[in-house]
């Protein structure tokens, strides 16, 4: 077990965790900040990262009185805790292991923070102020540190990092001091400065900004991607920014969210609008749960609901209302109970109206309703879609007793013509099962929960799994088969005219192309054309030979002018073009004449030693020490070295007394 800390600070209310550790710093009167860097966190360097690295080491040996998980760190401590929420669960798991158990030579921190957060230590003056009074000290504010947070959300006052009276900074860059009394180092008092006023349309951008920044870090725990895509989904639809095949319309969100953020104010927070002008919707509405600039995602959601908080809460953008959603079945033993969690969502070719496909879990129901601006006119939208699978089986046993289940079809809305199929394809059952089979077949029915625990049975009749699933089409028995020879027969004819698998898929139908395709792969593979493919595979054996002649000429040229460094694998890969050196790094092992002659060309630390020789002995006669060998030998390049470069120090410096 390590050893436990004696103490460490509690932590203030949006604490960074650089304030943390610079408050344990003082505290435990360690010299310097790398002797307190690593006894938090096991690692040795004078830098205070944007982040903590190997936030485990530190949690394990807290005191007892404070009982926090690393976890706990990153989302209430960290900067980190903005990118949270729009990640996905794995990418998520996989970037809080990063930091719970990072290593010295992890990048994670210039991967990710490095482009968004202040170079130095941001504060609001206020703050400081109003901290100092009440904890009689000063701490670091997190929503400060992003570079696109310019003001105070709570104050609306504008952020310093150097003193307005000489211009002295207020921390370095490594984090290795920071104020702790609301003074600048030269001794002026922080807390007199004045507001912008909140009439200026820039300045009520940025105080959005910082508000929605701070919004979200404070809501961590509550916010998630997959919350973020539903909203957005619902509302690009209320906004009509959907076409019927669910793609964005970038024009049209383009043009209208620049003329929301123009120009100036999209270039006060680094961001083009020449950028946002092409492909809008995937850089600010797509929420894929990858890494990516939060400031992105925060203004498009500002775009779309005014501030983050209206587009996470307000819930009257759905044109269905806030779910889950009942069941409609009478049949269903969830009937009447909001047991519909998801819908899917689909767009009328013709009216471009919203409409949702709801399906029951208990009983397989699917009903679609149309997207109303009242709650009054919702249920009278409703149409089953499919009766569901408890349906099917209870219409199954009506018949199966004699009784012809009129009332059940007027009750679930089933069209004459879907009807008449279901009594067609119930007789056919009738007809070709037994009455014991058909009897245990109903029993296991009335005992299942879902249809899977119906067609996972063992041994069941396929055409019972059809039925099932399919009560108003035909998969199996006579019927099917008449169906099958006809279609195959209207596809043969098509053949003999056209000659590609589009055409023939438009002349035969989408629909019976797909048929015959589901139920006859193998005959509609051998009949039908082969697939036209506009991707033509790489010749790799080429394309070895042809950067191996590349890398001959390049490591020709880096010897005969070598740079003053070792000559290794990136000095020689960074001189190639973009798209061979991709190659190289990605696909190695299709290149392997390729990655053995850039193995051999990297130069060896002996050999880069004898290379420098000559330039060792030239510093040391050109410095206040005396020329032997062994002032040649301290020198960096040279300290170290085997015996063989020693050999050839010592016969270079015997070569140079002869000719002097």
């Amino acid at each position: 077990m390590k050893n436990q800390l004696a103490f460490f600070p509690t932590p203030y209310e949006d604490e960074e965790y650089k304030s943390l550790v610079y408050r344990y710093h003082i505290r435990s009167g360690n010299i310097n900040i790398i002797k307190t860097i690593q006894e938090l966190f096991n690692i040795k360097t004078h830098r205070l990262a944007n982040f903590p690295r190997s936030l485990n080491y530190l949690v394990e040996r807290l005191p007892g009185n404070l009982c926090l998980t690393s976890d706990y760190f990153i989302a209430n401590h960290t900067l980190l805790a903005l990118f949270l929420p729009f990640l996905s669960v794995d990418e998520n798991e996989k970037i809080l292991g990063q930091f719970r158990c990072a290593s010295e030579k992890s990048e994670i921190g210039t991967r990710l923070l490095s482009p968004i957060v202040s170079t130095f230590v941001r504060y609001c003056p206020i703050c400081l102020m109003q901290d100092f009074e009440r904890l009689g000290e000063c701490y670091i504010h997190r929503v400060h540190q992003y570079n696109f947070v310019t003001v105070c959300p709570d104050h609306r006052f504008k952020l310093v990092t150097h003193c307005t009276e000489c211009s002295a900074p207020l921390s370095d860059s490594y984090g290795r001091f920071i104020l702790m009394e609301p003074v600048c180092p030269n001794g002026h008092l922080l807390g007199d400065v004045t507001s912008v006023e909140p009439s200026a349309r820039i300045q009520f951008f940025h105080e959005q900004l910082a508000r929605d920044t701070k919004f979200i870090i404070d809501n961590v725990s509550k916010l998630n991607v997959e919350l973020f895509k539903e909203r957005m989904l619902r509302l690009c639809s209320h906004k009509e920014y959907l076409t019927s095949k669910g793609m964005y319309l970038n024009k049209r969100i383009s043009k209208d969210l620049l003329g929301l953020f123009d120009t100036e104010m999209l270039k006060t927070v680094g961001i083009s609008s020449i950028y946002l002008s092409s492909r809008t919707a995937l850089k600010l509405l797509n929420f894929n749960g990858c890494l990516k600039n939060p400031l992105l995602y925060i203004l498009g959601m500002e775009y779309m609901g005014q501030s983050v908080e209206d587009f996470v809460t307000n819930d009257t953008i759905s044109p269905f209302g806030k779910g889950p959603w009942l069941c409609i079945n009478t049949y269903c033993p969830d009937y009447n109970t909001m047991i519909i969690n998801q819908y899917k969502r689909k767009t009328c070719r013709t009216t471009q109206q919203f409409i949702g496909e709801f399906t029951c879990p208990s009983c397989g129901m699917i009903y679609s309703q149309t997207g109303a601006e009242f709650e009054d006119h919702k249920q009278e939208q409703k149409r089953v879609v499919f009766i569901g699978w408890r349906a099917a089986v209870i219409i199954l046993e009506a018949y199966l007793n004699r009784v012809t289940p009129d009332y059940i079809f007027e009750e679930l809305k089933v069209k004459p013509r879907q009807s008449k199929i279901i009594e067609q394809k119930v007789n056919y059952i009738l007809e070709s099962a037994k009455k014991s089979v058909l009897i245990d077949f109903l029993y296991k029915c009335r005992q299942a929960k879902s249809i899977e625990d119906v067609i996972n049975l063992p041994e069941i009749h396929n055409i019972f799994v059809d039925y099932l699933s399919n009560p108003f089409g035909w998969m199996y028995g006579d019927k099917a088969k008449s169906r099958l020879e006809k279609d195959k027969a209207k596809l043969s004819e098509c053949l003999k005219n056209l000659d590609d698998r589009e055409s023939i898929r438009r002349k035969v139908g989408e629909s019976t192309y797909n048929w015959l395709m589901k139920r006859d792969p193998q005959w509609m593979n051998s009949v039908l054309p082969p697939r036209e493919s506009h991707f033509k595979s790489l010749d790799w054996k080429q394309i070895d030979e042809e950067i191996v002649k590349t890398l001959a000429q390049v490591v020709s040229e880096t010897y005969f002018i070598p740079p003053n460094t070792r000559v290794q694998k990136y000095t020689i890969l960074n001189k190639l073009t973009v798209r061979d050196k991709a190659r190289i790094e990605r696909f190695p092992e299709k290149l392997p004449r390729t990655v053995n002659f850039l193995e051999k060309s990297i130069e060896s630390i002996e050999a880069y030693q004898t290379r420098r020789i000559p330039d060792m002995i030239e510093q040391v006669r050109k410095s206040t020490w005396a020329l032997t060998i062994d002032n040649v030998l301290k020198t960096p390049i040279l300290r170290g070295c085997s015996e063989n470069v020693v050999e050839k120090v010592s016969h270079e410096l015997m070569k140079d007394e002869s000719s002097n």
